[in-house]
C-alpha cells in the first residue's frame, strides 16, 4: 500500500511510503532511499542529505509517521480513536 504523497520543507520531492508486513520504503519523487532500522537519508532541497526517522505502522495505527528535523509528518489521516472508556471481553 502506498501512501498518499507529503510534502516536507528541505526535502526534494513529494514523500511516499510503501507500506508492507515486513519492510517500509520510504519514496522521494518515487525513487526509493536507502535505510537501516528506521533512519533513511533523504536528498535536501539544494543538495546534501536529511536524516529522517520512519516510526512504523502498527495495529493501532495504520500508517507511518515520519520525523525530519524533530518535526513529525503523519503520512495519512489521523486514526479515529472512540471517546470514553473501552471494555473487551467483559460479561454482564
Amino acid at each position: 500500500m502506498h501512501t498518499e504523497p507529503i510534502v516536507i520543507d528541505r526535502v526534494a520531492g513529494p514523500v511516499v511510503v510503501d507500506v508492507s508486513v515486513w519492510k517500509n520504503t520510504v519514496l522521494v519523487g518515487g525513487i526509493p532511499q536507502r535505510g537501516r532500522r528506521g533512519v533513511v537519508q533523504l536528498p535536501a532541497v539544494g543538495g546534501g542529505w536529511l536524516r529522517a526517522k520512519l516510526k512504523q505502522a502498527n495495529l493501532f495505527d495504520p500508517y507511518p509517521v515520519i520525523e525530519v528535523d524533530g518535526v513529525k509528518h503523519r503520512t495519512g489521516p489521523e486514526t479515529p480513536t472512540r471517546s470514553g472508556s473501552w471494555v473487551c471481553c467483559r460479561s454482564s
